[in-house]
């Protein structure tokens, strides 16, 4: 159990952990790295213990670690927590698409002793962004993905949906292929109307439906979000649950 009052930097909070958490530098190309904190599991199982890589592209990764380090610890998972800035900042520029980051970000963490490289979720801050989506989809290696799925780079104007809901397992409703069990965390008021992604998703459907028994739309209404953050323990129940169906 770690204990932190708020007045206690980040590093006090790296060192409060058993084994403890450190900052780290993810290599992603010639000219731009990527800074993040990295927890290890508290136990390594006999195949490997999983991994989550959380990907803050709105908050720093110090929030991201401290909203996900705990939750994360109590689950078993291995935990990445890596910043990016926004598209007009370092380390977003360049002749190098900007989603090959995820695939820096996956390396690293399978790089990491005792990790399962079979077993790595990625999970994105919830940004009105397809960036990590592109990333999953190029990438193609994660077990499980939490992010929008790419219904924004289908989204047109600006609605808001009325209450939380979760599309969890989606089909990727654009020309890429999400290639894993995908959550879609859908905010109160903040993020794309629910009949409007219902739609879009449906409409991608039909002709994957039942192609390997996991192409579905399950509306996670269990799941208790919240409006103004990342709720980490319904998200991290989740993402334990596929990472479980990965054990070979």
């Amino acid at each position: 159990m770690c204990k932190l009052g708020k007045a206690d930097g980040i590093s006090a909070f790296l060192t409060r952990f058993d084994p403890p958490a450190r900052a780290v530098t993810v290599s992603w190309r010639d000219d731009a790295e990527l800074q993040a904190y990295y927890l290890p599991p508290g136990a390594v199982e006999p195949t490997g213990a999983p991994g989550v890589v959380c990907v803050g592209e709105t908050r720093s990764k110090e929030a991201l670690f401290r909203l996900m380090a705990r939750p994360s610890r109590a689950r078993g998972l291995a935990l990445l927590c890596v910043e990016l800035g926004g598209p007009e900042e370092e380390p977003l520029r360049g002749s190098i698409r900007p989603e090959t980051c995820i695939s820096a970000m996956i390396d690293h963490l399978a790089d990491e002793p005792g990790i399962d490289p079979a077993r790595i979720a990625v999970i994105s801050d919830g940004t009105a962004s397809s960036l990590v989506a592109r990333g999953i989809a190029f990438d193609g290696r994660a077990a499980a993905a939490v992010c929008d799925g790419g219904l924004w780079e289908r989204w047109a104007g600006d609605h808001a949906s009325p209450s939380p809901i979760f599309l969890a397992d989606a089909m990727l409703p654009l020309g890429f292929a999400m290639p894993c069990p995908t959550l879609i965390p859908l905010r109160p008021a903040k993020d794309i109307d629910r009949t409007y992604a219902r739609g879009l998703l449906a409409s991608r459907l039909p002709q994957r439906w039942g192609e390997d028994g996991s192409g579905r739309v399950d509306l996670g209404d269990g799941l208790a979000a919240a409006q103004s953050r990342l709720p980490a323990g319904s998200i991290l129940d989740w993402v334990r649950d596929r990472l479980r169906e990965r054990i070979r």
